[in-house]
This record gives structure tokens, sequence and C-alpha cells, in this order.
């Protein structure tokens, strides 16, 4: 895909294109992970695992880098040519720090104790250099999409207790 062409006619801010820039696998422990959601969060958000699921889906999911995305509103970015640039600037924004992102405990699968983690990994694409993904591993071994329903419900758990409300679903943004 040609970004010169592709990207500026989806508004997308050329700080944000991959223009050949490699994966960075290096992640700090403050550095800031974005992720934009369709729904608002009720009151109730740690106790509704509807809303969880809504949330985390759990599987690679799509966040933005604090590190290469100048401003948290850039996960309302549309990247998909085939939208026309419809953005999200309606959508709301949570926030995880990696510290906080980086799950990891031991868990029973079928009578045997595994250790199991969700990481995030940088996986740049077209006009998006900081979108990142989370991938859960099993002892060091990226998962395939079959995970365990009682793993993905542990981590999301988790990951509700820890995230922060950049913005409000509904609120309106204007994308820098």
């Amino acid at each position: 895909m040609d970004e010169t062409a592709i990207c500026p006619t989806l508004g997308i801010p050329e700080h944000l294109w991959t223009s050949g820039r490699p994966e960075d696998p290096d992640f700090q422990l403050n550095e800031v992970l974005y992720r934009r959601i369709k729904k608002p969060l009720p009151e109730n958000f740690l106790e509704n695992d509807e809303v969880g699921i809504e949330v985390f889906e759990i599987k690679d999911d799509s966040y933005n880098r604090s590190k290469y995305c100048v401003d948290k509103s850039h996960v309302l970015f549309n990247t998909c040519v085939d939208d026309n640039g419809a953005h999200f600037s309606t959508w709301g924004i949570i926030s995880l720090s990696v510290e906080d992102f980086c799950v990891s405990s031991p868990f029973d699968l079928n009578g045997m104790e595994v250790i199991c983690e969700l990481k995030p990994i940088h996986v740049p694409i077209a006009c998006n250099y900081s979108h990142t993904e989370g991938w859960f591993f099993r002892d060091g071994v990226k998962l395939s999409n079959k995970k365990p329903r009682s793993m993905k419900t542990l981590f999301r758990r988790e990951l509700l207790k820890r995230l922060k409300i950049e913005k409000s679903f509904g609120d309106e943004s204007i994308l820098v």
C-alpha cells in the first residue's frame, strides 16, 4: 500500500504513517496503551461480564502505543480504506499502562498448571505505526484464537480493574 497516497486521503497525520519503520518490541512499563470503545461503560462495569467482553474481546485486541502517537485521540482514527476515513470521533477511549496491561497468572489447564500471560506486541499497520495488539501466551508460546473462556474471563476482569477512562463514549473529540 502506498501510504503517501492513502493516508492523507484518510486524514491520518504523517507522524502515524509506518513509512518502512520496523516493529519495536521494547516496551517501558510506564508507557501507555490506548483503546477505543464503542459503547459507554456503565457504573457497574466491573461486575458486568457482558461489558467486559465488549471492551476486551481478547482476540489480538488493538491498541495505540503512546510512544508513537502524539495524542490519545489518535486511537479514534480509522485506517480502513473501505470506510473512506469515517473516523470514530464519538467513541470512548480507555488507557492502561504497559505495567497494568501485562497480566501473568498460573492457570489450571486440564489438570496441568501452566503460566498464562497477556503482553503488548507492536504490530505496525499502514497509516498507524503505533498499532499494538494484546497477545496471549501459555508457557511463553503465543496462543491461537482458541483460548479457554475461563482464561479470557480472568484476564478481562484484571484489565477492567486497571483501566482508566480517558474520554467517555459520546463526547465529541477533535482529532489532532
